[in-house]
């Protein structure tokens, strides 16, 4: 065995994680809350990431307000009946039961977008998630 394997190996055996070894890891960053220097991968350190999104929701306004009220209740009720399954799973080639009415073209309550069933699809909640993640 070469000189730099038995390295590897070593720093392998050593590694208690599932690890690539040889791979440089991105450096730390400080804590995005102002005043504290808590190295984090990203965003908030434990100690605010709670507080950050608790003051996140607070101003993101209730469901309501974001122009999921009554109506909208109602109406993704009825289309999750006719649409029972998550479209992107079924691209996928497996079923899963719908939890979501979602907003192909990401929706603007001051148009007519959002109330245009044409642009509706019925997603599982992972699929949501991962959707809305990307920005989508």
């Amino acid at each position: 065995m070469d000189m730099h394997l038995g390295h590897v190996v070593r720093q392998m055996l050593q590694c208690s994680a599932p690890c690539i070894v040889g791979m440089p890891t991105r450096p730390k960053r400080p804590c995005g809350h102002p005043g504290c220097a808590a190295l984090v991968d990203k965003g908030y350190c434990p100690e605010h990431r709670t507080a950050q999104r608790r003051h996140d929701d607070s101003n993101r306004g209730t469901s309501a307000q974001r122009g999921y009220g009554g109506r909208w209740q109602r109406i993704s009720k009825i289309y999750r009946g006719k649409n029972p399954l998550c479209v992107m799973c079924l691209a996928k080639g497996y079923t899963q039961e719908v939890e979501a009415v979602d907003h192909i073209i990401p929706k603007r309550l001051d148009s007519v977008d959002f109330w245009d069933e044409d642009n509706w699809q019925s997603l599982c909640k992972r699929c949501h998630d991962l959707k809305t993640a990307r920005g989508e």
